[in-house]
C-alpha cells in the first residue's frame, strides 16, 4: 500500500504541474486518476497477488463523501427547494425515483440471480450523479446558467437523497434471515432517524454557536472554514458511532447549517477546491486498483447494464420528468445524458462490498457498479467538451426569458421577496 500511495503522490504532483493545460481537454481528473490506479494495479499484481485492506481504503472515501454532502447541503436555501416547479425539483423529486424505479427493472430482468431488493440495491447505488466528472460543464459560459446549475445542485443532492433508500433496500435485502425479519424496521429507523436527528443537532446548534462567533468577531478566517468541516466530520463520527447513517447526518447537517451561518456554503466551497479535490483524486485512484482486482466480475451483462445505466434509464427518467418545463428537446439530451456516476456509487459500492455475507448477489452488484462507472468515468471525460460545443450552438439564440437561461436561486430569492 505504500508503493501505492507513492504512485498516487507522484501523480498528484505531475498533474497539477498541467492540471490548468488539460482543462480544455479530454483528460479529465476522475480518468487521469482512475487510469493512474489501474496501471499501479497491474504493475502491483503482475509481481504477486494483492490484496485490498478494505477498512484503510474505504475511510478515506467515506471521509470524502461526507465533506462533499456537508459541502454541497450547506449551499441549499432549504425553504425555496421545492417551491417552484422548476428544473432541479423536477429532477430530483421525478427523474431520481424513476431512475431508481427503471434501474431496478433494467437489473431484474438482466441479473435473473438478483432478488428484486438486490436489484433495487443496484440501481439505488448508480443513481445518484456527481458533477465533478464534468467540471467543464459548470465553469462553461457557452452553456445556459439554469442548465449549469440545475446539474450542479441535482449532482449535490441527490447522493444524500439517495441514503435512505439505501440504508432501507439493503435492510429489505436481509429480510431473508430469519433473524432480521423482526429487525427491519428498527434498523432502518435507526439509520435513518439518527442520523437526521444527529444532523439537525450538529447543522442547528453548530450553526448558531458559529454565527454568534463570528458576528463578534472572535473567529480566525482560517478557522472559521476548519470549525465548519470539524462540525461536518464529527456528525459523520457520532453518527457511525451511534448506529445512525453517516453520510445522512452530515447531509442533514450542512442542511441546516446554512439557515443560521450564512457564510457556511463559500467557506466550505473554498476548503472543498482546496482539499476537497485531493481525497475525490485519492477515490478515483483507489477505484481505478479496484478495477484491476475485481476484473473477473466485469461480465457482458454488467457492460450492458452499465450502457443501459448511462442512456436509456437515466434519460428517459429526465426526459418524463421535463414534461411541461418548456426546455428545448436539445436541453433535455443535454441534461439527461450529463448525468455521470462517480464518487457516491464508487463509496457505496464499497460499503456493500463489506456487507457481501449479508447480500447473496453482491459480486453481480459489485461488477455492474465498476462496469458503470468506469464507462462513465471514460465516455462522460470524452464528450464533456464535444457535447459543450454542440450544445452550444443549438441554444445560441435562445431568448433571454427562456428556462434555461433562469437561475433557479434567483428564482426562489425573488419567490420569497413577494411573498415577505
Amino acid at each position: 500500500m505504500m508503493t501505492a500511495l507513492l504512485v498516487f503522490l507522484v501523480v498528484v504532483f505531475a498533474y497539477g504541474l498541467v492540471s490548468r493545460r488539460l482543462e480544455s481537454t479530454v483528460l479529465t481528473g476522475p480518468i487521469v486518476f482512475s487510469v493512474a490506479g489501474l496501471v499501479c494495479g497491474l504493475a502491483i499484481a503482475a509481481e504477486s497477488r494483492f490484496d485490498f485492506d478494505l477498512d484503510l481504503l474505504l475511510w478515506p472515501a467515506k471521509l470524502a463523501l461526507a465533506l462533499v454532502l456537508f459541502t454541497d447541503a450547506t449551499h441549499v436555501r432549504v425553504r425555496g427547494l421545492f417551491v417552484r416547479l422548476g428544473v432541479v425539483s423536477r429532477l430530483l423529486a421525478f427523474a431520481m425515483p424513476m431512475v431508481i424505479v427503471f434501474g431496478t427493472i433494467a437489473a431484474a430482468l438482466l441479473f435473473d440471480v438478483l432478488t428484486l431488493w438486490e436489484a433495487a440495491i443496484l440501481a439505488v447505488i448508480l443513481a445518484p450523479t456527481d458533477a465533478g466528472l464534468g467540471q467543464a460543464i459548470l465553469h462553461s459560459a457557452r452553456v445556459p446558467a439554469g442548465v449549469r446549475q440545475s446539474l450542479n445542485v441535482e449532482a449535490g443532492l441527490n447522493d444524500g437523497l439517495a441514503m435512505p433508500f439505501f440504508t432501507l433496500f439493503l435492510g429489505l435485502a436481509r429480510l431473508d434471515e430469519p433473524s432480521k425479519q423482526t429487525s427491519i424496521v428498527q434498523f432502518t429507523l435507526e439509520q435513518i432517524g439518527y442520523g437526521v436527528v444527529i444532523g439537525l443537532l450538529f447543522g442547528g446548534v453548530g450553526g448558531w454557536l458559529l454565527q454568534q462567533a463570528s458576528e463578534r468577531r472572535w473567529v480566525t478566517d482560517t478557522y472559521e472554514q476548519l470549525t465548519l468541516v470539524a462540525l461536518g466530520l464529527a456528525s459523520f463520527l457520532v453518527a457511525l458511532e451511534l448506529g445512525g447513517n453517516e453520510f445522512i447526518a452530515p447531509f442533514v447537517a450542512g442542511l441546516f447549517v446554512k439557515l443560521s451561518f450564512e457564510d457556511a456554503g463559500q467557506e466550505m466551497s473554498n476548503f472543498s477546491e482546496a482539499w476537497g479535490g485531493s481525497l475525490n483524486s485519492l477515490v478515483f485512484f483507489v477505484f481505478g486498483m479496484v478495477v484491476v482486482q475485481e476484473f473477473e466480475l466485469l461480465t457482458v451483462s454488467s457492460w450492458v447494464y452499465a450502457l443501459l445505466s448511462l442512456t436509456v434509464v437515466r434519460m428517459a427518467a429526465v426526459a418524463i420528468s421535463l414534461i411541461g418545463a418548456g426546455l428545448r428537446p436539445a436541453s433535455v439530451v443535454f441534461i439527461g445524458w450529463f448525468g455521470p456516476r462517480g464518487l457516491a456509487s464508487i463509496v457505496l459500492g464499497l460499503i456493500l462490498v463489506k456487507q457481501s455475507a449479508l447480500i447473496p448477489g453482491q459480486e453481480v452488484i459489485e461488477g455492474a457498479i465498476i462496469a458503470t462507472v468506469l464507462l462513465s468515468v471514460v465516455a462522460h471525460g470524452l464528450t464533456t467538451n464535444l457535447g459543450i460545443r454542440l450544445y452550444a450552438t443549438r441554444v445560441a439564440a435562445l431568448p433571454a426569458d427562456a428556462p434555461e437561461r433562469a437561475a433557479n436561486d434567483d428564482l426562489v430569492d425573488r419567490f420569497w421577496e413577494d411573498i415577505a
